[in-house]
């Protein structure tokens, strides 16, 4: 994966993009159906969007939306009925030390 900031000054905005290998053993864990579907390794090319904004000290907003395509190996199984994954995330952090 690369990454490139957007935004850096008191809040940052950062781009993330790449692909996630997944193995033979870890798509047919996930996607597999016995004796029906057994898959290949896949390449899962992604793009990230990440934000965050400190609060305080001690306490920083979070934020992030993921999009995935998902490779053929894993879109060809029978219980995944979709090409995309989109994530979706905001929250707090908070540092104890």
């Amino acid at each position: 994966a690369v990454s490139a900031p957007l935004v850096q000054a008191r809040q940052s905005l950062v781009v993330n993009a790449g692909w996630t290998w997944k193995s033979a053993a870890a798509v047919d864990y996930y996607y597999g159906v016995k004796d029906l579907y057994r898959p290949d390794a896949g390449f899962n090319p992604f793009i990230k969007l990440s934000y965050a904004l400190p609060l305080s000290e001690r306490w920083t907003l979070t934020a992030f939306v993921h999009y995935e395509y998902l490779d053929g190996a894993i879109v060809d199984s029978p219980i995944v009925t979709g090409r995309e994954v989109v994530t979706a995330f905001a929250g707090f952090n908070f540092k104890v030390l």
